[in-house]
Formats: C-alpha cells, sequence, structure tokens
C-alpha cells in the first residue's frame, strides 16, 4: 500500500466507504515479530491502540503467521510484549505488556 492516509480517508467516508474509525496494517519488522502501523479516520498515523494490537495477535496466531502464543509487536517506534489465551486452538483474549506506564497518587491527606 503506497499511501495508507489516504486509503483510509477514502475508506472511513460515511456514506461513500466502510465508514470505519480507521484501519490497521502489518507489516514485517526488524524489532519484533511483526509491525503494526494504525490509521485514524482523518489519515493521522496513530502511535498505539490497545484493542487494534490485540487485533493483530489474535488475526496472526489464528492465521498461523505466528506460531507462539508470546509475540512482540512494533507500534509507534516501540516493542510490545504480547501473550494469547487459547480455547480449542484458537486465540480467545490477548494480553499486552504495557512498560513505562507511570501512575502518580493524588487526593487529599
Amino acid at each position: 500500500i503506497t499511501c495508507p492516509e489516504s486509503l483510509c480517508v477514502q475508506l472511513c467516508t460515511p456514506h461513500y466507504g466502510i465508514g470505519g474509525d480507521g484501519i490497521v496494517l502489518m507489516e514485517n519488522s526488524d524489532k519484533a515479530d511483526i509491525r503494526m502501523r494504525s490509521f485514524n479516520k482523518d489519515g493521522s498515523e496513530g502511535q498505539m491502540a490497545g484493542n487494534n494490537i490485540r487485533c493483530v495477535a489474535k488475526y496472526c496466531y489464528d492465521r498461523g503467521l505466528i506460531r507462539s502464543e508470546f509475540m512482540t509487536v512494533e507500534t509507534g517506534g516501540q516493542v510490545y510484549h504480547l501473550q494469547v489465551y487459547l480455547r480449542d486452538g484458537k486465540v480467545s483474549s490477548v494480553s499486552v505488556r504495557l512498560d513505562g506506564a507511570v501512575f502518580t497518587a493524588s487526593g487529599r491527606h
């Protein structure tokens, strides 16, 4: 796909396209098992989307692209570690390790 931004805008146009919220592309990666690129309906590229990355993991495992229950996905310049959980040989759920999240406590003393 030579211009995913334009394709996304065309596909996501209400009444003329599929009317989606965006598209997700999968590519080869030098850093991980696969690379994910997400595009919003306005054509801008997103950095990381939790639901998208879990769907990519399920698709890759169920289609035989990656045959390990532990996989890595590159997106937004980072590599994320995922684990798929199986039921009857198909992915039933996926967890993503989101390193680097910082939580601060706030409140009244």
